[in-house]
């Protein structure tokens, strides 16, 4: 998987096939943001002046028709090409040519040479640990959702995309909705009926605690336990319904027991009630305490790491090992799924379904048995009020996981992370985006590149001498049955299923609140409604189309490429072969190559497990990966005083190692079978193999703070980016080539490692 961003996997089966996955952001305290403005307008203000200045050296440089180009460092001065003066080359070598470091010898440094312009012109800001040209495609595809939802209204929408505009328009004007918390009263009062805490009109015969847990379940609120509809992961098709622990606000076990902490969300359970019209504050504060109490002895039962979270068991297994006269998990199960809004009714004693870690409910069941119903209804509504509470506030987002890092206000950034990734608003921006950013022509030249890279990979099997005839044949085949996946779902964005999606909801400019609790009871409807449905495995992405990512699944053997990614520089249909095959080409040939790293080779092509390799291959196999392994195990990074761990990051640098060599080749095929000189970018005088590899370490251009530099060494699967770009290039005898690099000259050292 290319390391673009931190995530982490959390099943969201709203709709057909999907995962979400948490992102790393960041965000900048309101204290900075003024010096940082006026600080970042002056410093776009001369990056743009110099821009104007490149292009027209640039445009005075160039020739329109075929003739010498000046040498650039190494180049063979005999070369004749074409400058190619379209508009776009004519930006993409502006771009390319201010993020160079001509001061440096590409064979002494080659990423300070690619990228020393891009670091010096670049600055951290809403106090990142690091900015990467992938962060700038991440920043440029949010930008771009934001220009799409503040759009006009058209009589042409589609109504999906009215409702995503009305429900973005809520959320950034929310802020000054008079009404205060007066909605979210209403909504506790007609969802539960009140708040027991904060009145004395509370009959404790008439407490449902099965039907308020699924009622808070349908508000997407977790109490004791989370609910949801998932994909059997043993035939991918079936699909189960699934309890697990939940997660708490006073952290697990150690973190509960902190005093200071406890006091402080006593006196926000505080601060809450007197929205209420409480009628005795004593007997208020006395239930707050149990409410704490309560949170504080759950936190202290749950599993600090809850292995076994898929679980197979029956619902009766379920009632015999759990039930209680304080909960009957049968009921529970029948009425999530029996609401009329579902409508689901054959839920019997044989439904299977997965348990989260059996520790939890076994404890689970006799706390229950030693608490009050008051105080157990209390904990219920307390839950759903602090998420809504958050969502009213915008306080419910990490600042450290803010991926936005453009200077918007705090309102607009939190709304456009929530709509594109977090929320169930995401199927609706998603669509948005991948039809402003993506043409039906984009496809096929990315297949095509793809397949050729799977050819070159094949061609570099044939040529390996450590591999007998078996081993070749069997990753030939896997390789054949990889399946790619580009830009986006075509089953879960199509405009029809979006529309059928969201129809019965409505939304209004003026009442966020609402808004959001319509749009959580209905997803979560959604969600419970496909659970007798099957699900199509090819249909299953890891990533929404706005998230610029890219990972390879060993269990589907298959590759997966959102829309995000194919914007510049690693991909546009109008940028000559050698950017295309130098940006997503690489991608392309790192996940490839996860089918065949020390994990990978353990599946077969179906995506079972089961290959069972000849001493042969085992012995050649480990051989030739501790090349690798020793290789980057002697890279030491001055700059924090430590090596790096060959170890823990290998197949990452087996899959870097593999990427750049396969489409750099796939590129060369591509040349041969065409016949094509491709002309080369004005005033770059650099071959178009030179170009390959520039554009290629262009995209790991990344600025980094230095405990954040210590932190990936330290804990990362991946290398820090600027070895991510030296590794595979030292290890390149092509590399050292195209740029003729002197024998044991710091990019072309004597001794390499190659595994495929």
């Amino acid at each position: 998987m290319r390391k673009l961003s931190s995530l982490e996997n959390t099943s969201v089966p709203t709709i057909d096939g999907y995962m979400m996955r948490s992102v790393e952001t960041y965000n900048m305290s309101r204290s900075k943001r003024p010096l940082v403005a006026v600080g970042l307008s002056l410093l776009l203000f001369i990056l743009a002046l110099v821009a104007v200045i490149v292009m027209a050296v640039i445009l005075s440089q160039s020739d329109t028709v075929e003739g010498k180009t000046a040498t650039g460092p190494n180049e063979q001065k005999d070369t004749q090409t074409y400058k190619c003066n379209s508009p776009v080359c004519i930006s993409l070598a502006a771009e390319m040519s201010a993020n160079l470091d001509l001061t440096t010898n590409p064979c002494d440094d080659f990423y300070q040479f690619a990228c020393g312009g891009w670091l010096n012109k670049n600055v951290l800001f809403r106090e990142q640990p690091q900015r990467s040209v992938t962060n700038v495609l991440q920043d440029r595809a949010i930008i771009d959702l934001k220009k799409l939802l503040e759009a006009d209204v058209k009589p042409t929408d589609r109504d999906y995309i009215k409702k995503a505009k009305d429900y973005y328009a809520s959320c950034v004007s929310h802020g000054s909705d008079v009404r205060g918390y007066s909605p979210l009263v209403g909504m506790i009062n007609k969802e539960f009926g009140g708040w027991s805490l904060v009145t004395n009109q509370w009959n404790e015969s008439t407490f449902d605690a099965e039907k308020m847990v699924a009622t808070a379940s349908r508000l997407s609120i977790d109490t004791i336990c989370t609910f949801s509809v998932v994909i059997d992961y043993r035939d991918r098709i079936t699909r189960v319904l699934r309890v697990d622990q939940p997660k708490f606000v006073l952290g697990e076990r150690e973190a509960a027991l902190d005093e200071q902490k406890l006091k402080e969300y006593q006196e926000l359970i505080t601060k809450m009630s007197a929205v209420f019209d409480i009628v005795n504050e004593n007997a208020t504060k006395s239930q707050i305490l149990d409410v704490v109490q309560f949170e504080k002895n759950l936190s202290m039962i749950s599993a600090i790491m809850p292995y076994g979270t898929n679980n197979p068991f029956s619902i009766s297994r379920m009632q015999e090992r759990y039930l209680t006269s304080a909960f009957d998990w049968k009921k529970f199960f029948v009425s999530v799924t029996s609401a009329p809004e579902i409508g689901i009714k054959n839920i019997t004693d044989d439904e299977i379904i997965f348990r989260g870690p059996n520790a939890y409910f076994l404890s689970l069941k006799t706390f229950l048995l030693g608490v009050s119903k008051r105080t157990f209804s209390n904990f219920i509504i307390w839950r759903v009020l602090l998420a809504y509470k958050n969502i009213l506030d915008f306080t419910n987002r990490d600042p450290k996981r803010l991926r936005l890092v453009t200077m918007l206000p705090d309102n607009e950034m939190l709304c456009l992370e929530s709509m594109a990734i977090y929320e169930n608003m995401k199927w609706a921006s998603n669509g948005i985006y991948v039809r402003h950013i993506i043409q039906p022509s984009d496809r096929e030249p990315v297949l095509s590149l793809v397949s050729r890279i799977q050819a070159a990979f094949n061609e570099s099997v044939d040529n390996l001498d450590w591999l007998d005839n078996a081993s070749v044949q069997w990753v030939k085949e896997k390789n054949a049955n990889m399946k790619t996946k580009v830009f986006y779902s075509e089953q879960t964005f199509n405009e029809t299923a979006l529309d059928n999606y969201y129809f019965n909801m409505t939304f209004s400019r003026q009442t966020y609140l609402e808004n959001v609790v319509t749009l959580n009871k209905e997803s979560f409807d959604n969600m419970v409604r496909l659970f007798r449905v099957p699900n199509n495995p090819d249909d299953s992405w890891s990533f929404l189309p706005i998230i610029v990512n890219a990972i390879y699944k060993e269990d589907m053997n298959s590759i997966e490429f959102p829309a995000a990614f194919f914007q510049a520089p690693f991909f546009s249909r109008h940028f000559p072969n050698y950017i295309n095959f130098g940006g997503i080409g690489t991608v392309v040939g790192h996940e490839l190559t996860h089918g065949f790293d020390p994990v990978g080779v353990n599946y077969n092509k179906d995506g079972s497990i089961g290959r069972i390799w000849n001493q042969s291959f085992t012995d050649n196999f480990k051989n030739r990966t501790q090349c690798l392994t020793e290789f980057y195990n002697k890279i030491y990074v001055k700059d924090v005083n430590k090596a790096l761990n060959g170890t823990s990051t290998l197949n990452e640098n087996i899959a870097d190692n593999s990427g750049i060599r396969q489409s750099f080749r796939a590129y060369q095929d591509w040349q041969k079978s065409s016949g094509q000189q491709e002309a080369t970018l004005p005033g770059l005088n650099y071959t178009q193999n030179q170009l390959f590899y520039i554009n290629y370490a262009q995209t790991f251009c990344t600025l980094i703070e230095r405990t954040e530099l210590l932190q990936q060494i330290s804990t990362s699967y991946w290398s820090p980016a600027r070895v991510r770009v030296l590794g595979p290039l030292q290890n390149s005898g092509d590399f050292s080539e195209t740029f003729n690099c002197p024998t044991d000259s710091p990019m072309a050292p004597k001794h390499t490692c190659t595994v495929w």
